[in-house]
């Protein structure tokens, strides 16, 4: 696991500056300042490793702050999406429970994200939920090693995916593609993966999950648990990764109830293309 954390004198440094610094000056405050090392260190770390963990970065729940960063990545998404845990949850985002391994977006291999960000802005009440990632290069390569006729039907294997939009925010119009879960992209191994997106095709469409289909995920999911690395990120923190050569999950999440209301883990989610 790749962490890059700020001194203490270096959060509040930098907390120094953000708080001097208006909204719309913040994205160009990277170009004048020690910021700017920041996201070289970052954009670094994960060209080698894929994904990295930004410890101690003063974001104090502030969405310009964390956009700012986001926009030093590419073509920003276009918005911070705040999500907090709910008992009527009607999507995974704010699901409490488990959430499988996935990359963000599956369903549109052109419209899908570079990067993604999520930082947490309430750390949960009572449990150290912790966040997974998978980095597609080690399976693509303990394949090559150990077992290629699973690589390949992984290369070639069309799994149907549906969704209503492609994220949260868009026009919930149905969408239906068919891709194997992993592709080759000019020499780099790419993946395009969530199981939910595939159970809800067999769901809408009300027919039945071929047994091929059943073994191959299972079997890949069982792989993915083995290289899977487990972390916790608190407030502050940010989990940044690629979003097209890594899968990310997140464990459990619990309520507190209080007078004012439940209490639950928030976060904000962006994204750069």
């Amino acid at each position: 696991m790749t962490i890059l954390s700020l001194s203490d004198e270096v959060f509040h440094e930098t907390k120094m500056v953000f708080d001097k610094t208006s909204s719309n000056e913040l994205f160009d405050l990277y170009k004048t300042s020690h910021l700017q090392e920041i996201v070289s260190s970052i954009k670094e770390l994960i060209k080698r490793s894929e994904f990295v963990v930004l410890r101690n970065f003063p974001i104090n729940g502030n969405k310009d702050i964390f956009s700012s960063l986001v926009k030093q990545f590419g073509i920003y998404y276009g918005e911070v999406e705040s999500t907090g845990i709910k008992i009527d949850c009607n999507y995974t985002g704010c699901y409490h429970g488990k959430l499988d391994l996935h990359n963000d977006d599956a369903i549109s291999l052109q419209k899908q994200p570079h990067y993604g960000f999520i930082t947490v802005t309430k750390e949960d009440p009572y449990l150290d939920v912790s966040n997974g990632v998978v980095v597609i290069k080690e399976i693509v390569e303990y394949l090559m090693a150990n077992d290629t006729s699973f690589l390949d039907e992984l290369l070639s294997y069309q799994f149907p995916m549906m969704s209503l939009g492609i994220n949260y925010g868009s026009d919930k119009k149905p969408i239906t593609t068919k891709h194997p879960i992993l592709y080759n992209d000019k020499g780099k191994f790419r993946v395009i993966y969530d199981q939910n997106r595939i159970k809800y095709f067999y769901h809408i469409n009300g027919s039945i999950q071929p047994l091929v289909e059943l073994e191959l995920l299972y079997k890949f999911n069982r792989l993915c648990e083995t290289f899977k690395r487990e972390f916790s990120i608190k407030k502050n923190d940010i989990l940044i990764f690629n979003n097209k050569t890594t899968l990310h999950d997140r464990s459990e999440c619990s309520f507190l109830l209080t007078p004012e209301g439940f209490e639950t883990r928030e976060i904000y989610v962006s994204f750069a293309y």
